[in-house]
């Protein structure tokens, strides 16, 4: 008595769901995204207690271009585990890639709370603080994420953002430089450089 066991099919749900997964992850490499974001979806309908599916499927009509579908889905998920960090910061993200920055601050701030040993968060948090006009407090996040993820080259990045505009050329200057050390394959990292780089009047590299 007391004991709740499991719904009938329920291990089979998870096996099958997971085939689907693997599925939908083939045809993502594949650049088949409409495939994937199928796959995706038949695996969520058979675990619906899931939300990694419906954070794959965001992702995928994401690529597709889909924002309106792939908001719809991650403000869905949201309603449904809201306090499940890695939803809303992939519903943050959704935000702030359609301008919605101050929206996509509350949904960062609040998984920060409920994760706050997660980097990306602190990334994700830092930089919406930034495009805010907050500094102090994106200099602030941001650091804990460096913290986190010291070799990441995004947090660099976005710290030698904010230390330009706060008017610290030199320091941001060797901020974008080691970003661009650490991941010399992303150009924006370089132009982040040169900018700099002409401002301080210093040798292009």
């Amino acid at each position: 008595a007391g004991v709740e066991l499991p719904r009938e099919g329920m291990v089979w749900d998870t096996v099958a769901a997971e085939a689907h997964r693997q599925r939908g992850l083939i045809f993502d490499r594949r650049g088949e995204f409409a495939r994937a974001a199928e796959e995706f979806q038949r695996a969520g309908a058979l675990v619906p207690e899931q939300p990694d599916y419906r954070l794959l499927e965001s992702l995928a009509w994401g690529r597709l271009e889909d924002p309106s579908r792939r908001m719809a889905l991650l403000r869905q998920a949201a309603e449904m585990w809201p306090l499940d960090a890695s939803v809303l910061l992939r519903l943050g993200e959704a935000l702030e890639g359609e301008g919605e920055v101050a929206e996509a601050l509350v949904r960062y701030r609040r998984a920060s709370e409920l994760d706050p040993g997660q980097g990306e968060i602190w990334l994700a948090r830092g930089r919406a603080e930034r495009l805010a006009g907050q500094l102090d407090a994106a200099r602030a996040s941001l650091e804990r994420g460096l913290a986190m993820m010291p070799r990441d080259a995004r947090v660099r990045k976005e710290i030698g953002l904010v230390l330009e505009e706060t008017g610290a050329a030199e320091e941001a200057y060797a901020c974008h430089r080691e970003a661009a050390r650490m991941a010399a394959s992303d150009a924006s990292l370089w132009v982040c450089v040169g900018r700099l780089a002409r401002r301080l009047d210093r040798p292009t590299e």
